[in-house]
């Protein structure tokens, strides 16, 4: 695996598989995107993340990582429709146990409302929040919309938001157009060739 200068690629529709997105395979080598905390909070930063601390020591980014590769694993599973190894679930779930809803119930003349509380959230908590939408996404109805790239170069995922359900490639930019192009150019080949 390659540190990469790459730009992060958002093509997950969902916080989780964005960050589980964060080591793609370029020219057919895994490159890690989030290498050092920095780059941990340049992601937080780019991404849809809640307002999250940028200060992260050394143990919450490893903290950070070691989700990443359970989430990664969960996901996987989820998305080839087979089961998670058992350890990858318990890691998300130690994650999980952190969780805290961070809302307050308030009142006005339209009645009762819950309000976010807009306040930084600590690495810990960040990550706590990140193991929650992991399991929101993989218990949602349409958690079989969760889906890898059908490039077979490519280890993306996303979540189909698109209305028929038929979304096949993390991006038609990337994946897509280079899948389209190899496809055509081969049936132009058989073409001339039994000409």
């Amino acid at each position: 695996m390659r540190n990469s200068s790459a730009p992060f690629q958002f093509v997950g529709n969902d916080l989780v598989l964005d960050f589980v997105n964060t080591r793609p395979v370029l020219d057919g080598v895994e490159h890690d995107l989030i290498t050092t905390p920095q780059k941990l909070a340049q992601w937080l930063h780019e991404s849809s993340a809640p307002p999250t601390s940028t200060h992260w020591n050394e143990s919450d980014f490893m903290s950070a990582l070691h989700l990443r590769d359970a989430l990664s694993l969960v996901l996987a599973a989820l998305a080839a429709q087979s089961v998670p190894p058992p350890q990858a679930v318990q890691d998300v779930n130690a994650y999980l146990a952190d969780f805290t809803l961070n809302i307050q119930l308030n009142h006005s003349e339209a009645g009762y409302h819950i309000q976010p509380i807009q306040t930084e959230m600590s690495p810990r908590a960040f990550l706590a929040f990140l193991a929650k939408q992991a399991i929101d996404l993989v218990t949602a109805q349409d958690a079989n919309r969760v889906r890898k790239c059908a490039d077979l170069s490519c280890v993306l995922m996303f979540k189909d938001t698109s209305k028929s359900g038929r979304r096949r490639w993390c991006s038609m930019e990337t994946c897509g157009n280079r899948n389209k192009v190899a496809a055509f150019r081969s049936q132009s080949k058989q073409a001339s060739g039994h000409a």
